[in-house]
């Protein structure tokens, strides 16, 4: 299982909120997005939990499900922030004035 990272959880946060902007509730947003009949509905509502909590990993794909299945547009449920985006230029700046071998 994977742990939940900062990212993970701010993901999870944001599927929760647009579930119930939905008026869904795990088990109806589970058995909806995941495979029909291969689940049965604890299982289907374990999958969303799981999701939410930051404890499972959510493919692009699946993204894409949860955006149209909660009527939210895709970068809704973006993570990146500004802090993120210049901590990860700082340290491409960094590692480009590095002595290159």
């Amino acid at each position: 299982m994977p742990l939940p990272t900062p990212r993970r959880k701010r993901l999870g946060q944001l599927l929760q909120n647009a579930r119930k902007d939905a008026g869904l509730t795990q088990t109806e947003a589970g058995m909806h997005l995941t495979h029909p009949g291969k689940h049965e509905a604890a299982q289907a509502q374990e999958v969303i939990s799981r999701a939410e909590n930051g404890k499972r990993y959510v493919s692009f794909i699946e993204l894409e499900d949860f955006a149209q299945k909660y009527g939210k547009p895709l970068d809704y449920f973006s993570t990146w922030d500004a802090a993120s985006d210049a901590r990860l230029q700082e340290a491409m700046r960094e590692y480009d004035s590095q002595d290159k071998i």
